[in-house]
């Protein structure tokens, strides 16, 4: 469903010692998400880019209504920003680009609901925060009025503030049996 919102989402999450996991959690942008950029319309600003984050989660003791956490990721995304523009003196379609990169760090709560942690299964995670960080934006034409005009709407500050939110459905693995010498 977020490709509706413009990403794609795919999170992979080693959990041990029933208290701590480590996830890698990646998102494809783009918007319009099922338009390539070439299919555009003129004058619509288009986005194409990733989201990369290293998140750590400190799970409170299975109970029947989930497994709550705390956590915190570090993350980069890179984004290019472009606008095509109709050139009526050549009759060629001219493409603008931005680039922007964050640095970020937040923070999150979450509850994994799971019918039974010790065995695995389907699960379904719920978790909402915020990222703060430093963003980097370059508009790769200098100081013209009217190109910068079409990208007037992006948010250009170099303080990046992100909301965190996700619902997120997987599967969990049993856990590893430990094994004991004798």
């Amino acid at each position: 469903l977020s490709s509706l919102l413009g990403s794609l989402p795919v999170g992979l999450e080693y959990y041990y010692q029933e208290r701590l996991g480590y996830e890698l959690y990646f998102q494809y942008l783009q918007s319009p998400f099922f338009t390539p950029g070439n299919d555009v319309r003129v004058g619509q600003l288009y986005k194409q880019g990733f989201s990369l984050a290293l998140r750590q989660k400190l799970y409170s003791a299975s109970r029947r209504y989930g497994m709550f956490y705390f956590g915190h990721q570090v993350g980069y995304t890179d984004i290019r920003h472009a606008v095509n523009q109709f050139d009526a003196a050549n009759g060629s379609l001219l493409t603008f680009r931005t680039t922007e990169s964050r640095i970020e760090y937040g923070v999150f709560i979450g509850n994994r609901f799971v019918r039974d942690a010790g065995t695995g299964g389907l699960t379904l995670d719920v978790f909402a925060g915020a990222a703060f960080g430093y963003r980097n934006y370059n508009n790769g034409f200098g100081s013209l009025p009217a190109i910068a005009r079409l990208f007037e709407d992006l948010n250009q500050n170099n303080l990046s503030v992100q909301v965190l939110f996700g619902i997120n459905i997987g599967l969990m693995g049993p856990p590893k049996k430990s094994s004991t010498l004798k």
